[in-house]
């Protein structure tokens, strides 16, 4: 819609042009073409359209020869004129979507970028549930501007604001001005992180059944903030001096929960002091395997 400011309009003088090509102007085959609806509001049918943006502009002639023109500055010409968008079809579909890291409270996404001619935003939808909808939260250009962007390339955010060791699902949506929608077809999940350190095992028990050394210990589940954790590995640490530190040259094994069972050590030793370290990330691929005792 528009307004046209003026006197005494003549009604049998408007006449209407149309940037058809979506260039920023109107050539010689977009020229000006008459009026022809009737009634008390200008409403004026066009040929089929392509999506895009267009601008149009009015003028029309008042009784006393003056001629108007429609706009925010009410000016000839296509810089001030109104327009209106034609979109038909969602966004282009968003092709891969996935996780980039993950910290105590923060999680970053990246995806490939989603196309529209009236693209308007991306929006993630995020809970500690499966399949977030939009009653879940929601992260978009308020959180982070850049996502009024298209992109290219690979696009990408970081959620802020979590909670520590706690499980998120993702769902990514591409919108445009009409408030279509392509939506990434699956959810991607992914925890946050803890810098707090694992607590430290309890309850060691060490035990001799025949020939094996039997070690056994209550698994961690906390960190020492109190967050739940899941242990990706307990290192094991020998020594015949009570009070040694653990270090790379009294490391033994790891493993990954317990109890466990150890072969050639009950024959060779008279004293033997032990201690277990819980670990949480990525487990280490050892370079060296494990040790043994020998006479």
């Amino acid at each position: 819609g528009c307004r046209i400011n003026g006197s005494y309009l003549d009604s049998s003088s408007i006449w209407y042009r149309v940037d058809y090509d979506q260039n920023g102007n109107y050539d010689l085959y977009e020229s000006w073409q008459p009026y022809t609806g009737r009634g008390s509001e200008i409403v004026q049918n066009l040929p089929f359209l392509r999506d895009g943006v267009y601008h149009f502009e009015f003028k029309v002639e008042g009784m006393d020869g003056e001629v108007v023109y429609s706009g925010t500055s009410f000016q000839e010409g296509i810089a001030d004129d109104w327009i209106f968008r034609i979109d038909t079809v969602p966004p282009t579909a968003i092709e891969t979507f996935f996780v980039g890291a993950a910290e105590d409270e923060a999680i970053q996404l990246f995806w490939t970028p989603s196309f529209d001619v009236n693209f308007a935003g991306y929006r993630i939808l995020y809970a500690q549930h499966p399949e977030p909808g939009e009653e879940d939260m929601i992260w978009n250009h308020l959180n982070d501007p850049n996502l009024i962007n298209e992109g290219s390339g690979m696009v990408s955010t970081t959620i802020d604001g979590l909670y520590p060791v706690t499980r998120y699902y993702f769902a990514l949506q591409a919108l445009d001005a009409a408030g279509k929608i392509a939506q990434y077809p699956d959810y991607v999940t992914a925890m946050t992180t803890s810098s707090a350190a694992p607590k430290a095992p309890q309850n060691l028990v060490i035990s001799i059944e025949g020939d094996q050394l039997v070690l056994d210990w209550d698994e961690v589940t906390e960190d020492t903030a109190g967050n739940a954790i899941q242990v990706a590995r307990y290192d094991i640490f020998f020594s015949e001096d009570p009070y040694f530190e653990c270090g790379p040259d009294n490391y033994f094994d790891s493993y990954n929960a317990p109890p466990i069972r150890l072969d050639y050590i009950v024959e060779y030793v008279d004293r033997l002091f032990v201690k277990v370290r819980a670990v949480t990330g990525a487990i280490r691929t050892k370079p060296d395997p494990a040790k043994k005792f020998s006479k």
